[in-house]
């Protein structure tokens, strides 16, 4: 499935895309790297 969102999203020009690795995450254990992507999403919103 990953390589179908990867072709898909590789191919959208007109918008910006932000992808976030999120293999083994797990958002109730990984506090920490939860907090990054909230970060990440938050300053390319801005």
């Amino acid at each position: 499935m990953n390589v179908a969102y990867d072709q898909w999203t590789n191919g959208l020009k007109d918008i910006p895309v932000l992808k976030i690795e999120t293999d083994q995450f797990n958002i109730f254990r990984d506090t920490d790297q939860f907090e990054s992507i909230l970060d990440q999403v938050k300053t390319h919103l801005h």
